[in-house]
Formats: C-alpha cells, sequence, structure tokens
C-alpha cells in the first residue's frame, strides 16, 4: 500500500479503506534544482527517464539557460576539453567545428538538446532562488524564489532540493587598492560587457588561470598595449590537435579530415554516417584525457618525465627568454594548479605590445 502523507492518516475512529495503488507503487515526489546549466539539464533528463511519478522545477536566475556557457563571452573563451569528449553521452553532437569548440557553440548545443528533448517545460527563467530551508515537521523544503522580471517573490515547496549552480558562478572582485575608483573601463571575465570595446586601448590583464590564458592571445592583435598581471606560473601544455597527434590518439587523428583545428565539413558528414569511427574517436581522445591522472601523482616516476618535458616544451615555447621562462615556468609539481592547454598563450609574450608583471606594486599602480 502506497504510504500516506501525514495529513491524510485516518484515524482509529475512521472508516477504514482500501487503497486503490498497487503494491511498490512509488509515491509523487516534487524535486526543485536551483540552476539549469549543464548539471540541471542533465538532472532534468535523468529524473523524467528514471523517477515517472515525480515533478521538477529548475529555478534559473539567467534570462537562458547554459550557466557558465551562457555567462562566459569573454574574448576567446572556449572549452579546454575536446569538443567530442564534452558533451552528454545521449546527445552525441557530430557537427562540433572545432576541436575546442568555443562558448557560443556550446550554448547553442545546449539550447539545441533543450528544445529537442522539452526540458524547458520543467525550467523557470530569470528566478533566483534567495533562501532554503528544511521543514521536518512536514518533511519538505521551502525555498523562497524571487521573480527577476515582476521583482516579485513566492515561496516553493518540495521533497527534494539539488543543488546545479556550479563552482565558477559566484565570481567576485579581486581585492586591490583603488580598483573601484579606477577611471577606465573595469570589465570582470565571468561578467564580460557585451558592448565592451578595447581595440587600441592598454589593457591589463590580472591573473593567468584558464580564462586569462585565453583571454592574453584573443586581445593582443587589438590592443595598443597588454599587461599581464600574473602572481605564479602554471603549466601550460600543447593544446588541441598538436598534442592529441603526439599521444595514443594520434592514429585515429590521422585518419582526420581537418582544417587547422576545424573539421572539415566532410570529416562532420563522416562522424554522423559511420557510427563505428565516431565512437573509435571519442574513446581515443578521451582515454587521452583520462590518462592525465596517471601522471598526477606527486614524486611517481611518470610525473617527473612529464614535468621535464613540459619545461622542456615551454622552453622551447619562450624561445629561451630567461626572463620569460623565470616568470612563466612553474618549479612546482606538473599538476599542481590547473593544467591549461594553449599554444597562443605563450607566444603572446613575444609580440611587442604584451609585458607579462608579477610585481604586486606595479599591478596596483598601473
Amino acid at each position: 500500500m502506497a504510504s500516506k502523507s501525514a495529513g491524510e492518516l485516518h484515524s482509529a475512529n475512521d472508516a477504514y479503506t482500501v487503497s486503490e495503488e498497487p503494491l511498490g507503487s512509488i509515491d509523487h515526489v516534487k524535486i526543485i534544482i536551483i540552476g539549469a546549466g549543464a548539471s540541471g539539464l542533465n538532472m532534468i533528463r535523468t529524473l523524467r527517464n528514471s523517477i515517472p511519478n515525480s515533478e521538477t522545477v529548475v529555478y534559473e536566475k539567467n534570462p537562458d539557460i547554459g550557466g557558465t556557457w551562457y555567462e562566459n563571452r569573454y574574448p576567446g573563451c572556449q572549452c579546454d576539453i575536446p569538443s567530442h569528449n564534452y558533451q552528454f553521452s545521449w546527445a552525441p553532437n557530430p557537427h562540433w567545428s572545432k576541436f575546442y569548440s568555443e562558448a557560443g557553440e556550446i550554448h547553442r548545443y545546449f539550447k539545441d538538446l533543450t528544445t529537442r528533448e522539452h526540458l524547458d517545460l520543467n525550467i523557470k527563467l530569470q528566478h533566483q532562488v534567495e533562501h532554503a530551508e528544511w521543514n521536518e515537521d512536514d518533511g519538505l523544503w521551502l525555498v523562497r524564489v524571487r521573480n527577476l522580471t515582476t521583482d516579485t517573490v513566492k515561496t516553493d515547496s518540495a521533497h527534494f532540493l539539488l543543488d546545479a549552480l556550479g563552482i565558477p558562478n559566484n565570481w567576485k572582485w579581486p581585492d586591490i587598492s583603488g580598483l573601484h575608483t579606477f577611471k577606465g573601463d573595469l570589465v570582470h571575465s565571468a561578467n564580460w560587457k557585451e558592448d565592451f570595446s578595447y581595440k587600441g586601448k592598454r589593457v591589463a590583464v590580472i591573473g593567468n588561470g584558464s580564462s586569462g590564458v585565453q583571454i592574453v592571445p584573443a586581445m593582443k592583435p587589438d590592443v595598443e598595449t597588454l599587461v599581464h598581471c600574473v602572481r605564479s606560473p602554471l603549466w601550460v601544455a600543447l593544446a588541441g590537435v598538436d598534442r592529441m597527434a603526439e599521444s595514443t590518439a594520434g592514429k585515429v587523428l590521422s585518419e582526420l579530415e581537418l582544417d587547422g583545428d576545424r573539421f572539415t565539413s566532410g570529416q562532420m558528414t563522416k562522424f554522423e554516417t559511420d557510427k563505428e569511427f565516431y565512437t573509435k574517436f571519442i574513446k581515443a581522445t578521451e582515454e587521452v584525457v583520462n590518462n592525465k591522472f596517471a601522471y598526477l601523482v606527486t614524486s611517481s616516476p611518470l610525473a617527473d618525465v612529464v614535468k621535464e618535458n613540459m619545461i622542456k616544451y615551454m622552453t622551447q615555447a619562450l624561445k629561451g627568454n630567461q626572463e620569460l621562462i623565470s616568470k612563466l615556468v612553474p618549479d612546482f609539481p606538473f599538476g599542481c594548479r590547473r593544467i591549461t592547454p594553449s599554444s597562443a598563450y605563450l607566444d603572446a609574450f613575444h609580440k611587442d605590445n604584451v609585458q607579462i608583471v608579477t610585481h604586486a606594486w606595479y599591478c596596483r599602480n598601473l
């Protein structure tokens, strides 16, 4: 017999009734998900297929789905995992245009599958969750939600509350004295101004995380001067096709039709029609990505070999410039700080309009 909620339980004096529910029936449950990025979209479909007697509501603060790939619009923004490994197994895409897809293309991928799978039926855009608390008596989550269009607030309830906000969502400004009295344009990579024009300007890029590594070479051709403020070096790996060609995936890559790092229309057609080759290609590139864990074990013989090879690669890319090498090549174990693939980042420092500084006082006084 299906269980009853507290409000439906009969007292001893009530007439006994037989439930028409078959034995083992699943009680109806409601699930609230915060965020309609990749995790939120995947959960809608998973819950729909796994828990038939359920209701799922996704609250998304933005005016569109996509999470990171809707919010991030900075120059050079792209995935640093091969495109065909950065997709849902239930939504393979044979038409990725590049080895590392750009943000706009990834966002379109999520938009297309949302429409195709009717995931939008469960999503409420421009609704921001402001507060959530567990009500022990009712066994429910009480969730306060603000409609950002009407600026009205309502309280919703659910049996389960799932957090799909994502780690990179809560961005903040660096703690730099005088930052907010700066007279020029102040732009954060996680909140890029769509109408921001940097052509011909003097620009300072603070930070060399994965976003900084992409921004510097993308802005370099258009700015008058680019000053890159770096606190510590990071490992920059050979990117894309070049890196994969030297790996166990090299044989499969030799069979591809590529224009630089772009897949030709003929290659996309082959991916679509030759399912066996498509799967073979995905598994080969995925193996290379997953195998990196073997050499991230500090002080292992393999880690030492990879570190030595990385130092050699970065030194060559910096053309033996000792000043650049001292600022950009790490001396800590390989894998400490995120490994970032880029064939353009290190090359940017050979241009006359790009300089790197590691002194905090200089960055404060730009």
